[in-house]
């Protein structure tokens, strides 16, 4: 307060004696009570003017600010066997008195995910050391921080935390629970396959073994598919030859899902057997295509057609003679119609009401009038004259990448000149060239409606092939042209409405979950399906019924109560009927399984580079000494300096009205008024 306020007091209060005064010694000369009217006058006129001046006065308020000591507690499954005496170091730091006064003490759980603590289960599947410590760092970066690390140092997810520094407010030690005793193990750390596989196919398998140990060891890698032996190598590791990549390739002798393990072992006494093995699943599909030629005509082409395709194992080319039985068309996965006519429209009709794909070829000895009454969706004008017509490519096809393949520079095809109008839906690949001319009509176009069909309309497609051997001196590229129109073509079938999505191999029940979706008639999503699945357990016969839950765009089951084992699974719409059946396998996969002995090795390394050091569970009174004795964290005293207007003070108003009120009570009773 400057001595211009004080001043301006000094005149409020004798202006406030003045007219008090005034108004009770000299106006109110018989009046008992004028003293103390006199006085409740001056003070009230004093608080009025001292409100009106409003002054300001300096306030100091002193905080005690003591750090933070954050205590991280290890809730994975690996921590299990040492539950007591995590428990016991925990509490043990987190109740100390004198601890407590000088730190402000947190406690959280860390493993599959990072909380404040709650309770302590020692349930988590996943241990993330490095996610607990960067959110810690995040949140509190400003202030001073003793971090105390609980734990085995086992870490199977995440950033390597070893590696990390904190900032220059953190300081960590670590209290290593568990085994620190270092044991002989040989351990399956990887294995990977494909997803997939095609029936007589070869698919690789590829796993990595690592051992640790001082003394050589003599090992043996097993590989089992559906409990069968196929694979099997020895090998020798020792303390500076530690790892070992195996690889090999399984042949896919059937379709169906093939469990895959592979297994390491040797003649040490182990202690720790469960990461001596790895499971995987492969699904072998049949993707054998059949293609069934028909024809009125025979030509070079078509031998052409059988050996390009058929350079595919998977694909087989069969030429099919009069009468067209339906049990004879049934296995047809893709029709190839060669110069029909409209003879053949029974054949036709049966393709299009299955949705089989379609690959119509024409040339010069086509009978147009009867290829137009055939409804294929399009029409070709007859001339009758007939023309050499060359490839010209179109840059903005899409369907799939022919880029390898090129025949713009090749022998011209044989056809009729005549426009050609196409209704149906279609993306052209190759226009029509005739006489050095680029014409609008299609050499070859694909339809893309639900019913696939592509339409070449020229034959000697022989001369193609013997080009590109001219050119590349074989006919891998003339080939692989011709099988990626078969894989278009054969693919062509109805969208299944109901589709699920899963993996073969779950690793524990936990992770059991199935998703699916489920279109409409017109092929939208429904909300409002009921979908319901039936699962079995193929060894004993068990079978559950569980209802799928729409969760944002599809629906999800939870299968995480089933125990592990071979299932067989049915998805149904219970108001349509459509369903979908698969199978999967639970297993018992367990990370935190995979190492138990304490990783004192890291749980150092992350120590050193933060400032603090790693204690034993014995050593918890060293630790509480370090934590008192440590400079670094004291509480401190914090002072905070605020100006507070006289107006913020409340009780003047309080004083204002008590004596306005009691002045008016005196001179009411008194007859002063």
């Amino acid at each position: 307060m400057n001595s211009y306020t004080v001043l301006l007091i000094i005149l409020a209060s004798v202006l406030a004696f003045a007219i008090s005064v005034f108004q009770y010694k000299y106006k109110e000369k018989r009046s008992r009570w004028k003293n103390i009217l006199a006085v409740l006058r001056f003070v009230s006129l004093l608080t009025v003017f001292l409100l009106l001046l409003n002054p300001k006065f300096n306030s100091t308020s002193n905080t005690i600010i003591k750090p933070n000591l954050f205590l991280l507690v290890d809730n994975s499954e690996s921590i299990k066997p040492y539950q007591q005496e995590l428990l016991k170091v925990y509490n043990d730091l987190s109740q100390d008195a004198k601890v407590d006064k000088r730190f402000t003490i947190k406690s959280f759980t860390y493993g599959a995910d990072f909380k404040e603590l709650d309770s302590i289960s020692f349930t988590d599947e996943t241990t993330d050391i490095a996610s607990a410590l960067l959110n810690i760092e995040q949140i509190y970066t400003t202030e001073q921080t003793k971090i105390v690390l609980f734990g085995d140092g086992i870490q199977n997810i995440g950033e390597e935390y070893q590696y990390l520094q904190l900032g220059e407010n953190f300081s960590l030690d670590a209290i290593a629970i568990g085994d620190t005793t270092q044991y002989d193990d040989l351990n399956v750390v990887s294995l990977f396959a494909n997803d997939y596989s095609f029936v007589g196919n070869q698919f690789p398998l590829e796993a990595n073994i690592a051992y640790t140990g001082k003394q050589p060891v003599k090992a043996v890698i097993r590989v089992t598919m559906n409990n069968k032996e196929v694979a099997k190598k020895n090998i020798t590791l020792d303390k500076n030859n530690s790892t070992k990549n195996f690889s090999t390739t399984l042949k896919a002798a059937s379709a169906g899902i093939k469990n895959i393990a592979v297994t390491v072992s040797s003649s040490l006494n182990e202690k720790n057997l469960t990461n001596n093995s790895l499971e995987t699943a492969v699904e072998v599909i049949d993707e054998r295509t059949k293609v069934g030629i028909i024809s009125d005509y025979k030509h070079p082409d078509l031998g052409t057609l059988k050996t390009s395709i058929e350079a595919n194992k998977q694909r087989e080319v069969l030429f099919l003679d009069k009468p067209y039985t339906d049990e004879k068309l049934a296995d047809i996965d893709l029709f190839i119609f060669y110069q029909i006519g409209a003879g053949d429209k029974r054949v036709v009709e049966y393709a299009k009401s299955k949705i089989v794909g379609s690959f119509f070829i024409f040339g010069a000895n086509t009978d147009w009038n009867g290829v137009n009454k055939l409804n294929l969706g399009f029409e070709k004008e007859d001339l009758g004259q007939k023309e050499a017509i060359f490839a010209s490519d179109n840059q903005g096809f899409s369907l799939f990448d022919v880029s390898d393949f090129t025949p713009t520079n090749y022998p011209p095809l044989s056809g009729e000149l005549g426009d050609i109008l196409i209704t149906d839906p279609h993306e052209i690949l190759f226009f029509q060239k005739i006489r050095g001319i680029d014409l609008k009509d299609p050499l070859l176009a694909f339809f893309t409606g639900e019913h696939k069909v592509a339409v070449l309309f020229a034959s000697d497609i022989w001369k193609w092939r013997m080009q590109t051997y001219r050119n590349e001196n074989d006919f891998t590229s003339f080939d692989s042209f011709m099988g990626k129109i078969a894989f278009y073509l054969s693919s062509s079938q109805q969208k299944n409405r109901l589709q699920l999505n899963y993996d073969k191999v779950f690793p524990t029940p936990k992770q059991a979950l199935i998703s699916a979706t489920f279109y409409d008639k017109t092929y939208r999503f429904d909300e409002k399906a009921q979908l319901e699945i039936t699962v079995s357990r193929t060894t004993d016969g068990f079978s559950q019924k569980t209802p799928f839950v729409l969760k944002n765009s599809s629906y999800q089951v939870d299968l995480s109560n089933l125990e592990a084992g071979d299932y067989t699974f049915t998805v149904k719409e219970k108001k349509e009927g459509i369903s979908t059946s698969g199978s999967f396998k639970i297993s018992m996969f367990s990370l935190e399984a995979q190492v138990n002995t304490t990783d004192k090795t890291r749980l150092t390394q992350i120590a050193n580079n933060n400032n603090g050091k790693v204690y034993y569970p014995n050593q918890l009174a060293n630790l509480k000494e370090q934590l008192l004795e440590d400079d670094s964290f004291k509480p401190i005293q914090r002072s905070t300096k605020n100006v507070v207007p006289l107006i913020g003070f409340k009780w003047l108003l309080v004083i204002l009205c008590i004596t306005l009120t009691a002045e008016w009570f005196i001179r009411k009773y008194n007859g002063l008024l």
